[in-house]
């Protein structure tokens, strides 16, 4: 496997993308948009791409369309299987076989 960007920064980028907006994905996340901004920022940095159009509002760039759809695909695995695991009755410890 080859390295991971900041998982931090991925959600940000995730949320900004999906809701078009910084101010709607720091509402949506309960943190400021300055703090969404200097995630995605940090993201771009790291991958050394452009996510976002900023010149006309906030657009995705092709290069962001395109990632988005593989991230939002990945944080939803992830969310899918948390909820898998921490379902009722998955927290009980396994027994054991009696003799």
């Amino acid at each position: 496997m080859g390295p991971i960007p900041p998982l931090n920064g991925l959600r940000l980028f995730e949320a900004a993308g999906r809701c078009g907006s910084f101010k709607l994905a720091a509402q949506e996340l309960n943190i400021t948009p300055g703090a969404v901004s200097h995630g995605v920022n940090a993201l771009e940095k790291w991958l050394d791409v452009e996510l976002f159009d900023r010149k006309r509002g906030l657009a995705l760039t092709q290069s962001g369309l395109e990632y988005l759809s593989y991230i939002s695909a990945a944080l939803l695995m992830i969310a899918t299987a948390t909820n898998e695991l921490t379902a009722t009755g998955q927290n009980e410890p396994p027994t054991l076989p009696s003799d």
